[in-house]
């Protein structure tokens, strides 16, 4: 859901934006982005926020930013 030059980190770290994803809400039970997720340690957020990440919104490289 997120192409290379959109992630807002580059490297082993991959963002899925909530209105482009269709593959949970009315398909499935789980989060489908957890599955198939290419990195260990895939966080799935509760709630989705109001817009995408941008790169000032986000902690240092490869650590998550939980409010």
């Amino acid at each position: 859901i997120v192409d290379n030059d959109d992630n807002p980190t580059g490297e082993d770290i991959y963002y899925v934006y909530k209105d482009k994803c269709v593959e949970c809400v009315g398909h499935n039970d789980a989060p489908a982005c957890a599955d198939a997720c290419p990195t260990e340690g895939c966080i799935v957020w509760d709630e989705a926020g109001s817009s995408k990440i941008e790169k000032d919104d986000r902690g240092a490289a490869g650590e998550p930013v939980v409010e």
